[in-house]
């Protein structure tokens, strides 16, 4: 092919121009690479030293570098759960959903948002695709429990809290929360040993202990109440709540038991009625005419003799 030779000036004049370029395109999307990279890494940094909200603005900066870096997303909506800013940790999650569909992680975050939102039935959706996508995930199950106790599905939670002992025996707040299904569902034998379980992997679990003592307040059983009040307070003085079912237990323990009430004397039962026609009324019948018949017969025989006259 034949190419005047105008033509291929131009064409090496692109050809260099495209080869000035392309080196520059590329390091200019390297360093905003580099750059929203940073800013990731100045956020998790910001994290681990609980800085959420400087966090959530390094976050941000890479964000605005690639409105599609998941990392930064997923990481930002975690900061916003962190702060208590569900409704924003739920659209970051969202985000990351519609760019990556098989991001599991995405779906545990926004369940967990929607279920502080109160928005239960959304939540168990999300909790339950967290688990599909990642069946061996302990804490899909763990808030997938939590959303169920919010509806108030104790059954559900139960099940739940019972697969994430099953994958990890020591988890105490799995024993926690199924002993407050328990204890919803008036099981309290089965509530206090849970309890029971959590306190022997925490002995410091203040709350634990505040819990049990409320479960024993409930049975009556005062004194154990209050030993468990005790403990939770010599973990965690001066708690407000804890001290205020401590006292109503020692006022109940105090209070001697009401008397029984009095055995109601018995009332005689009415007079039956027999009618007119009792033994003591034929008898006397029988006696008035018996007394008439002798009295006819004395007058019959006294008149007698004076018809033969």
């Amino acid at each position: 092919m034949n190419i005047p030779k105008n033509r291929k000036g131009a064409l090496a004049a692109v050809t260099i121009i495209f080869l000035l370029l392309c080196p520059a395109g590329w390091a200019k999307q390297k360093a905003k690479t580099d750059e929203g990279a940073a800013h990731r890494a100045a956020g998790v940094q910001a994290a681990d030293q609980r800085q959420y909200d400087q966090a959530v603005a390094e976050f941000t900066k890479a964000i605005e570098i690639d409105p599609k870096d998941i990392p930064a997303l997923e990481n930002r909506g975690y900061m916003y759960l962190a702060l208590q800013k569900d409704a924003e940790a739920a659209a970051d999650f969202t985000k990351v959903i519609e760019l990556a569909p098989k991001e599991s992680t995405a779906y545990l975050g926004r369940g967990q948002a929607q279920t502080q939102l109160k928005q239960f039935e959304p939540a168990l959706a999300d909790l339950s695709k967290a688990i599909e996508l990642k069946p061996d995930d302990l804490n899909a199950y763990r808030f997938r429990g939590f959303a169920n106790i919010g509806k108030g599905d104790w059954t559900a939670a139960i099940a739940d809290y019972d697969k994430a002992i099953e994958k990890n025996p020591q988890d105490e707040q799995a024993y926690v929360w199924r002993a407050f299904a328990k204890r919803s569902l008036r099981n309290y034998d089965d509530a206090l040993a849970d309890y029971g379980k959590a306190i022997e992997i925490n002995p410091n679990d203040s709350d634990a202990f505040d819990k049990r003592g409320y479960v024993y307040s409930l049975m009556d059983q005062w004194q154990k109440a209050i030993d468990d009040y005790q403990a939770a307070l010599a973990i965690k003085p001066n708690q407000p709540d804890t001290m205020g079912r401590m006292a109503f237990a020692k006022k109940q323990l105090a209070t001697p038991p009401p008397p029984p009430p009095p055995t109601p004397t018995p009332t005689p039962p009415p007079p039956k009625y027999e009618g007119p026609f009792t033994p003591w009324t034929v008898g006397i019948g029988i006696g008035v005419v018996l007394l008439i018949a002798i009295v006819l017969f004395i007058v019959v025989l006294r008149r007698k003799p004076d018809a033969a006259e």
